[in-house]
């Protein structure tokens, strides 16, 4: 069913605390979604996302000057969307990332679970 494939943009950021100074991580991200529609009030999905990761961090003994990065980034993710109440939709979602080559050959996998809200303008159950 072609209905249920869409596509996604994404950006996130994510400041870690004190545990780490300076490290910061910003993604922008296009890709595909699938959302399985059939059901009036539940939609689970999975998408597949490519872009590119920003990466500040704590300057490295021998090289002090660098503290910034970008990498290519992929990502699998799947989640559900709820109806809560008419146009109001709760999200719950676990996010696998791969920052491909982050410094040197090495891939950095940074995984986690969100939630979020969001507001369909479209009639309410019209799917």
């Amino acid at each position: 069913r072609f209905r249920d494939i869409g596509l996604e943009a994404e950006g996130r950021s994510s400041q870690w605390g004190k545990s780490i100074p300076n490290l910061r991580q910003d993604t922008g991200q296009l890709g595909v979604i699938y959302s399985v529609s059939r059901y009036a009030k539940f939609h689970p999905y999975g998408k597949y996302l490519v872009g590119i990761g920003s990466m500040d961090f704590p300057a490295f003994k021998n090289i002090p000057n660098y503290t910034h990065d970008t990498f290519t980034i992929t990502s699998a993710a799947a989640g559900a969307d709820v109806q809560a109440h008419g146009h109001l939709w709760l999200r719950a979602e676990y996010q696998y990332q791969w920052w491909h080559n982050t410094f040197g050959p090495n891939t950095t996998n940074p995984n986690g679970v969100t939630i979020g809200a969001q507001w369909d303008f479209r009639k309410a159950n019209s799917h």
